[in-house]
Order: structure tokens, then sequence, then C-alpha cells
């Protein structure tokens, strides 16, 4: 199953040209149970680094605070230069380096390293960059316009193509909110993997909640079972 979802709210600085990921924290719940039980907890720490880049880290761990997946992911101007993760559940870990227009995936399972090359399109965004990318294109996308992106997978050391577009309200739901639906263009992938959506401030500065396919997984009969969660952010 393809994954695509990390993220985290961002806060805008003067312009629209420019913004920045913020350090936050988040609860995950199994999508459709009311938040009745949560499930995980999300934390991300965002520091400055040289040249203008910033480092975003993102902990997701257990109620008890076991640490189940941890990513780290450097980007300037909103672009992604490199991506490391580590899915502890499923024992797996690896790393994405953006440079000279080509993507350079590595895949580590277990005792097994592979390594992939690929083409870096100019819309290609990983983890918290896609919601940056999106954040970029607000006025096209509350116009109603739709924007479309390629999505680095890690797991699976290639992109997929996707598209942003707002959700249309009626006048009784129009409320200080915003959700944009993030949808595969491949009816092929579009067979596995549902929309996301997002629900956002309505001039697009907070994300307040995510629902859809997450990074993590439940056990279900003695296995592990994707979650579709319901991400809600402090």
């Amino acid at each position: 199953m393809v994954c695509i979802l990390s993220v985290s709210p961002i806060l805008l600085q003067s312009s629209w040209a420019r913004l920045e990921l913020t350090s936050t924290k988040a609860v995950l719940y199994r999508a459709g149970t009311h938040r009745k039980t949560p499930l995980f907890r999300y934390s991300r720490s965002v520091t400055a680094r040289s040249a203008g880049v910033i480092r975003s880290e993102t902990r997701f761990t257990d109620m008890s605070g076991k640490l189940v997946y941890f990513e780290t992911a450097d980007l300037k101007d909103g672009k992604i230069l490199r991506y490391e993760w580590n899915h502890q559940q499923m024992g797996e870990s690896g790393n994405v380096e953006i440079k000279n227009g080509k993507s350079f995936y590595t895949l580590c399972k277990g005792e097994k390293t592979q390594k992939e090359i690929a083409e870096a399109p100019e819309n290609l965004v990983i983890g918290p960059s896609i919601i940056t990318y999106a954040q970029d294109h607000w006025k096209e996308l509350k116009s109603g316009s739709s924007v479309d992106v390629r999505i680095g997978v890690p797991d699976r050391m290639n992109d997929y193509g996707f598209r942003f577009s707002a959700l249309k309200q009626s006048d009784s739901e129009k409320s200080d909110k915003i959700q944009i639906s993030l949808s595969p263009t491949s009816p092929f992938v579009a067979a596995a993997v549902k929309p996301i959506i997002f629900t956002f401030s309505k001039n697009g500065t907070h994300l307040l909640m995510t629902e859809g396919m997450s990074l993590l997984k439940v056990m279900k009969n003695g296995k592990w079972d994707d979650l579709i969660a319901e991400t809600v952010f402090k």
C-alpha cells in the first residue's frame, strides 16, 4: 500500500512566498471512531541550520511513549533536500537525497539494502514539504483550481502523481475552515489509495486535522494492518 502522509502545521510569515515549518504536536485516532481512543502521539521539532536550511524532526510514539516511527527532513525555500526515516514497526529504514535533478533512494530491510535513482520533477515533495507545497499554491486552491504534485514514497523508491483540490461546501457548511483533498491522478493508484482530507484554517495558515492513510500500522489478527487515521493537531 502506498503511504504518503507526514505533515505538520505551517505558519505564514510576511508574504505567501515564504512559508516556514513550526514545531507542533498531534494525536492520532482510528478514523470513524469519534476520537474515542487515542492510538499514537506525534511531535515535530524544527531548527534552523546553515545556508537557509530548515531541519524538521518528527517522532511518532504509541501511548506508552514507545517510538514507532522517526523521520528527519532538510528543506530550503520549501523544497525537500534530504529525507531520512526509520519505521520501527516494519523494521525498515532509508533515505532520499535530491540533487542535480535526481532522487537518490536508499531502502534498508534487515540486512538487505536497495538503491534506486529516479528523475526529480520540479513539483516533487516528500514528508513535510507536501503541506508547504499546498500552501505555496493556496490562492489557486482557494479559487477552485487544482494543483498537481509528485509525491516521493521512500519505501517504494518512486514518486506518484497526486492532485490537490478544495472541497466544495454548501452555504450551511461554510465556516472558518477549508478542506483540501489530495487524490491520486492514476486510476490504478486510486484503486488502492483513497483521498486524504486536510482541514485548514480558512486563510491556510494552520493545518488543523488530516484524515486518511497514515504512516503507521496497527495489529489486526496477528498481522500489521494499515491505519486509516484522524490526526488532530494542537
